[in-house]
């Protein structure tokens, strides 16, 4: 396990309201990231099984896009696709959640 979580921002565009999908291997963030940008939508389980992985997987909050967390149960959040991040840089819009 890292020293940090990992989060990937999606906008639900059922109701316009920020998520971040927290993981504590970055790797499943990233795939979930690429996951949600092709297709704008979250995979459902059978799909993206991680999401039902309880060792991988810790939930979804909802946030405040315009002052994102940095901490997730006292542990550093680090949202990938937030300011400052090159290689992930956008948002993607979901219209499944």
């Amino acid at each position: 396990m890292s020293d940090f979580f990992t989060g990937v921002q999606f906008r639900s565009m059922h109701s316009g309201i920020h998520q971040v999908a927290i993981f504590s291997a970055s790797i499943t963030a990233e795939s979930l990231y690429c996951y949600m940008e092709e297709f704008e939508n979250l995979p459902e389980s059978d799909v993206f099984p991680e999401l039902d992985n309880a060792s991988n997987f810790c939930e979804i909050i909802e946030i405040d896009y315009r002052n994102p967390p940095d901490l997730y149960q006292d542990e550093s959040l680090r949202i990938i696709n937030a300011d400052g991040y090159i290689k992930f840089p956008y948002i993607p819009d979901v219209y499944n959640y």
